[in-house]
């Protein structure tokens, strides 16, 4: 399922599939430039090694299969939030080490962050 966007008069909503619905930044403006960070590359095995713990040690210690945390270091699957907060928790990290991120310009007119 694709992510979609449901305005109302008062709110804004990202849908994200398995019921899941977020409500966007109020720099959200027709549609463009909502987010204030990308994510970009995984730095999980960066602080795989910092910890002094491997990839099978995890998947152990939060029950998934070894494949589905190497996907989060390939960069083949992006991790959910439980599960990267359940990732940082194990390796003893703040949940923002876990992704490069990336500031995202929000160029959106009339956004008073903008102006000068």
């Amino acid at each position: 399922m694709e992510n979609f966007i449901v305005t109302g008069p008062f709110m804004k909503y990202i849908h994200a599939g398995n019921g899941q619905r977020l409500r966007l930044s109020k720099s959200y403006v027709g549609g463009h430039n909502f987010l204030k960070f990308e994510l970009g590359r995984c730095l999980l095995n960066e602080r795989l090694v910092e910890s002094g713990k491997s990839a099978e040690w995890l998947a152990k210690d939060l029950l998934i299969k070894p494949e589905r945390v190497y996907d989060f270091i390939e960069n083949k699957r992006v991790m959910p939030l439980k599960i990267a907060v359940s990732i940082a928790d194990s390796i003893g990290c703040d949940v923002r080490a876990l992704y490069e991120l990336i500031p995202h310009h929000n160029e959106a007119k009339g956004d008073s962050r903008n102006n000068g």
